[in-house]
Order: structure tokens, then C-alpha cells, then sequence
């Protein structure tokens, strides 16, 4: 790890240990980039982040899911 990428983990209940972190799929940059998540939302359905990608620029980027 080290890079600069949004990664997730999950954990079954409160208090226990979480899983190894993984790279957030289909969001994070591959080859690595530079990924920085800003935001999400209350219902977890929507995360906004800021990449820099292929031109190197940064541009902000919304992903969700159902």
C-alpha cells in the first residue's frame, strides 16, 4: 500500500477487527494514479473524490451505487 488510492475494509459487527483494506474496485486508478476520497454520502450510496488521472489534472468525480 502507500499509494495514493481509495481503499475499503468492512468489519461483521461493532468491535470487531476490520478486514485488510482493498482497493476500492472499479474506482481507483489503475496503473496507480492519484485518488483522494472528499465526501460520502449519509446513506453510503454516493462518494465524491478527486483524481488525477491520464493528463495528470485533477478533476472531481462522483460514483454511486443502488
Amino acid at each position: 500500500m502507500g499509494e495514493l488510492e481509495i481503499y475499503v475494509t468492512h468489519r461483521k459487527k461493532a468491535g470487531a477487527p476490520w478486514d485488510p483494506p482493498e482497493k476500492l474496485p472499479n474506482v481507483s486508478t489503475v496503473p496507480a494514479g492519484f485518488d483522494a476520497p472528499n465526501w460520502i454520502s449519509p446513506d453510503g450510496c454516493r462518494l465524491y473524490f478527486h483524481s488525477a488521472r491520464g493528463d495528470f489534472k485533477n478533476r472531481i468525480y462522483v460514483v454511486s451505487r443502488p
